[in-house]
């Protein structure tokens, strides 16, 4: 797919020969179908996907067949990697837009991802080997920043409270000081918002 090659037609032809095959191997015929739709629905999304790259008129289109990939990796095969990497095309294709609420939430699904816990995490193009709290603090301080860019500062606020008690746990008092400065701030731009002119 990512190649420019295969269409409908090849799904459909690809579909039917091989549930042709796993439907004449009686030991194959309950896997080997529950697999075959899987790829052709993975095929489906992809070929979505493939099609609405092109043309800045498609940027609706884009997200939602972004969205259903996701969906797809998380919910039909369970590809964690896979998921994680769409989850930052959507991230980037709601920043084409200025829709900072929106990244915020993206990176948020990832964020739900990851524990407070010291294990190591592999590199990636997104982040570098690292522990996984210091990559769910990283993605809280990037969630931030979108949520205070889309000013939706209410949104921030919880994970900046789950920041300041990592914070306080670990005796980072430099950090727990920025945080709380930034949780205040966002009460504060908060409070101007609802101000009557």
């Amino acid at each position: 797919v990512s190649e420019n090659k295969g269409d409908d037609e090849y799904k459909q032809l690809f579909s039917m020969i091989l549930l042709g095959k796993v439907k004449s191997e009686p030991s194959w015929q309950e896997n080997g179908t529950a697999f075959v739709g899987s790829v052709t629905k993975l095929l489906e999304r992809l070929l979505d996907y493939r099609n609405v790259l092109e043309g800045e008129e498609n940027g609706d289109k884009r997200m939602t067949c972004t969205v259903n990939l996701l969906n797809f990796y998380k919910n039909e095969i369970n590809r964690q990697e896979m998921y994680i990497r769409y989850i930052y095309k959507l991230r980037d294709l709601h920043l084409q837009c200025d829709n900072h609420t929106e990244a915020g939430f993206t990176l948020l699904l990832h964020a739900e991802l990851l524990e407070w816990t010291e294990q190591t995490l592999h590199g990636d193009v997104e982040h570098p080997r690292e522990q996984e709290w210091c990559r769910k603090e990283r993605l809280y301080r990037q969630i931030i920043d979108h949520f205070d860019k889309g000013q939706t500062w209410e949104y921030g606020i919880p994970l900046c409270n789950e920041l300041a008690v990592l914070y306080e746990n670990k005796i980072e008092y430099a950090k727990l000081s920025h945080i709380l400065t930034t949780q205040a701030t966002s009460y504060t731009k908060i409070l101007n918002e609802l101000r009557p002119e």
